[in-house]
């Protein structure tokens, strides 16, 4: 299978073959290990060299799922089990501690209120509470919420 490239160089792909026009031999070295790589589905990048997952992205999610008072949604987005009034929650659990959680002005604050960072977390503060968001095992979840303190008397 040979395709002409731009200029004179012509480039012809095999398994076992790969040459660019004189290219030197640690090139095509080089191209048939990355190619090889490509093929068995391996990722060309450490795992470190990978970008985090975007949080205005999740934010978006977890805000249209706010927006349809989507509980079971919500709940896939948040680290399981979640702690509520001393007590590690479930799925069916949050789902059940929902309302009091997320009723109508704390969604609509969660909705308008941009995030703030702190020690890694993004954290928005709807009085009285203060939601923390952390990356965990490569995904954004909602981890915690705590009494907003500054609100306190």
């Amino acid at each position: 299978m040979g395709n002409k490239a731009s200029g004179d160089a012509k480039i012809s792909l095999s398994l076992l073959h790969v040459s660019v026009g004189s290219m030197p031999l640690v090139h095509v070295c080089t191209i048939r290990l990355l190619l090889a790589l490509a093929l068995a589905g391996l990722p060309l990048l450490p795992l470190t060299a990978r970008a985090a997952p975007d949080f205005s992205a999740y934010l978006a999610d977890f805000r249209q799922a706010l927006a349809r008072n989507d509980s079971a949604r919500i709940a896939s987005l948040t680290r399981l089990p979640f702690l509520f009034e001393g007590h590690q929650q479930d799925r069916q659990g949050f789902i059940r501690i929902y309302p009091q959680l997320f009723d109508a002005p704390t969604r609509r604050c969660l909705a308008r209120t941009r995030p703030m960072e702190e020690d890694g977390a993004r954290v928005i503060f709807c009085q009285p509470y203060a939601f923390y968001f952390r990356l965990e095992q490569g995904a954004w979840r909602l981890v915690e919420f705590a009494a907003d303190g500054e609100d306190m008397p």
